[in-house]
């Protein structure tokens, strides 16, 4: 494999090493090949030394497979560490149960099975609440409607950190009273996943940083692991840095040399997720000062665009990035790998339009002129890129209506539609009668139809059974 000078220089340093990747720019090729290069090149390194930390579970299984087919013994990885940051945490809580007093076999709830749960503790406690004429909820229901609180329960829930060590003044009675509420549902929402046996993926979080708080874990666990590497650094939040510094050393994460992360704050998209823009940025800012055991490399070159299109995206995007953003940053200019392929970039101006349906009908318009000016063209070698996914589909069928074949890209799959979600999770209850979580997702599908208070109810009527039997 070629590499530029650039990512040769982020391959082959011996410090820490932050690499600044945008979209195109071989980001994904140099983390398989640095991998590779610490397996080839430090003789006490073997896969189980090497933790790798990707965004998601497809973009980590790709990483196993890329790298998979370069290794000479394919077996090499069965030790290996590479997965999504949640699924280290999984497995790292599992490895050292009894010291977080965890029964091993915990389950993790997907954000479907989470919102259920916290929608099943808000009714819950909300009835309960109104039950014993809870003075709170009765100030809350005169002034504001069930939906709206709620709604505003839900999102504390999204920010629970934030709300928990928030300090309200007595005068803000409202905000103060949904505040107390939600403290009372959130001890029902932890007994509920105790009880359960299950962790969300926060808990899998916090709980790992108590873990590496202990002394003896954190030094077995920053001894595994020589070598530390992290994608799409960017969207990681300030627990995730906090544990993957521990990682690296107890006190000063930068001495130990080992991390190896890959971020571009262009791409900074899940800052709802807890991910924070400038702490990426504070990380570089921490690089670039301690030149002595770290490098800051960034990716200039792009194998997607042509230099025509580059030309005259780099003075934009430097604009914006540098004087027109909310938080500026430095714009490092792109630049084509191969400057022989050619491109073009032409605009589409639409003179007193207000509907979306002309800005549609003129796409149409000018596909059909581009067929016709290149007769060697078809119509899959057209694409059209939507800020919003709404407009996809509005898109589909104005082109559907003027006779031009469109293909949704990343439309909802098979295995997406509620339909078969619902047969699955029938499936599994049939499999594993005990799980209760399951079957009450079953209960409310369309199958049976039944309401959250029904499924509590008969989840009362089971625990007194129970005891009945006990």
């Amino acid at each position: 494999m070629i590499l530029t000078k650039e990512q040769q220089q982020a391959l082959y340093s011996e410090k820490n090493i932050l690499v600044e990747a945008g979209a195109g720019s071989g980001k994904t090729a140099l983390f398989v090949q640095r991998y590779l290069h610490l397996l080839k090149y430090y003789p006490d390194i073997n896969p189980r030394n090497i933790l790798a930390l990707t965004y998601t579970k497809k973009a980590a299984a790709e990483c196993v497979a890329r790298i998979q087919a370069q290794l000479p013994n394919k077996t090499l990885l069965n030790d290996s560490t590479i997965s999504t940051i949640h699924g280290f945490c999984s497995s790292l809580l599992r490895q050292f149960a009894l010291e977080c007093d965890l029964s091993p076999d915990f389950r993790i709830l997907d954000d479907d099975d989470n919102n259920f749960i916290i929608n099943h503790c808000i009714q819950t406690c909300l009835q309960q609440l109104n039950q014993e004429k809870n003075t709170e909820l009765i100030y809350l229901l005169e002034h504001c409607s069930e939906y709206q609180i709620k709604g505003d329960l839900k999102q504390c829930f999204r920010k629970r950190e934030q709300c928990l060590s928030k300090k309200i003044k007595s005068e803000n009675k409202a905000a103060l009273c949904l505040l107390n509420l939600f403290k009372i549902i959130m001890q029902h929402y932890e007994n509920t996943k105790k009880q359960l046996n299950c962790l969300d993926y926060d808990d899998l979080l916090s709980q790992c940083a108590t873990l590496v708080m202990n002394p003896q874990v954190q030094a077995l666990l920053s001894t595994q692991y020589m070598a530390i590497m992290v994608d799409e650094c960017q969207d990681t939040d300030p627990k995730q840095w906090a544990l993957i510094d521990r990682l690296c050393s107890f006190f000063n994460p930068l001495e130990a040399k080992k991390l190896f992360i890959v971020g571009d704050s262009k791409q900074s998209i899940y800052s709802f997720r807890g991910a924070e823009l400038m702490l990426f940025e504070s990380r570089k800012k921490e690089f670039l000062n301690n030149p002595s055991t770290c490098d800051v490399v960034p990716l200039t070159t792009n194998f997607r665009s042509s230099q025509q299109i580059l030309d005259i995206l780099n003075p934009i995007f430097s604009e914006l990035f540098e004087k027109q953003s909310k938080h500026p940053i430095q714009y490092h200019p792109l630049k084509a790998f191969d400057p022989n392929v050619s491109g073009e970039v032409s605009a589409l101006f639409l003179k007193d339009s207000s509907e979306d349906k002309d800005e549609a009908i003129a796409i149409a318009k000018t596909i059909k002129q581009l067929l016709i000016k290149h007769p060697n063209f078809s119509y899959k070698d057209i694409a059209i890129l939507s800020r919003q996914r709404k407009y996809c589909d509005f898109l589909k069928i104005t082109l559907t209506n003027e006779k031009i074949p469109v293909t949704l890209d990343k439309q909802k799959g098979f295995f997406q539609q509620p339909l078969v979600i619902d047969l699955f999770q029938l499936i599994k209850g049939v499999l594993k009668p005990s799980d209760s979580l399951t079957w009450f997702s079953i209960l409310q599908a369309p199958f049976f139809n039944r309401s959250m208070s029904y499924c509590y109810w008969l989840k009362l009527q089971h625990q007194q059974q129970a005891i009945i039997l006990d």
